[in-house]
């Protein structure tokens, strides 16, 4: 097996850069996700497909960079891993204006790729995939994203947008930056509040040393009478001045 990366366009998304190039609209359609071996001798070029297809990857991601780039993207939920895996390929499909669909771009990571594991239902987690590639033309290229359509996925697209974040790692960075306007916000509007916890932890910690044994004990109150308190449940033992279940 090789240990070099290997990603390059194939012949086929060459012939689709050049149509683009003389104005023929090109469209990105999905990523393939595989863990075969590519071979030494085999060209990139020549490939069709990925050589072992693990899953398909719809896109939600689609943006125009200089220099004619785009970058394509999909997210990759944890439902949707059952058995564990390799990731060494990546493929990205596209089509022309005769509908005829393609491999367009690919990558083999080799002997670095990594070994993707089913992941617990109690553990929810979504795997970002983006592919940088060239085009011929930014302004005849698009992708057929695929919107949210449950409830979940809605309020998750929902909050990307009103972030002006295209996916999750941008909204970490977004809601990180915001946190940290938020945090010097409070330390300039009260200067003596990080003080002002520290004490309070300090009495938090002296009556637990009083009544609890530094919290690891229980602690009784004795109740010699029940002058102004109402008693809802129990009984008053007034021989040992206790309440009692």
């Amino acid at each position: 097996m090789s240990t070099t990366i290997r990603k390059g366009l194939t012949t086929a998304g060459l012939a689709l850069i050049a149509r683009n190039l003389a104005g023929e609209n090109i469209t990105f359609t999905r990523i393939a996700v595989g863990q075969g071996i590519l071979p030494p001798e085999q060209p990139i070029g020549d490939l069709m497909d990925v050589i072992d297809p693990v899953l398909d990857i719809e896109i939600s991601k689609f943006e125009k960079r200089a220099g004619n780039t785009v970058v394509v993207g999909g997210m990759l939920p944890s439902t949707l891993i059952t058995t564990e895996y390799f990731d060494r390929e990546r493929a990205l499909f596209a089509h022309g204006e005769d509908g005829a669909e393609v491999l367009y771009c690919y990558r083999n990571t080799g002997d670095n790729a990594v070994l993707v594991q089913p992941i617990v239902a109690e553990s929810i987690q979504e795997k970002f995939i983006d592919i940088i590639t060239a085009v011929g033309d930014t302004e005849h290229v698009t992708a057929n994203i695929v919107r949210a359509t449950t409830a979940d996925e809605i309020r998750y697209d929902d909050r990307l947008t009103d972030l002006g974040a295209g996916n999750v790692q941008e909204a970490i960075v977004i809601l990180a930056f915001e946190q940290r306007q938020i945090l010097e916000s409070i330390q300039i509007a009260f200067p003596s509040l990080h003080a002002d916890l520290a004490a309070l932890q300090e009495h938090m910690n002296e009556i637990l040393r009083m009544f609890g044994g530094q919290g690891s004990a229980d602690f009784f109150f004795n109740f010699l009478t029940l002058n102004g308190l109402q008693l809802i449940q129990g009984v008053h033992n007034t021989i040992e001045n206790r309440i009692e279940y």
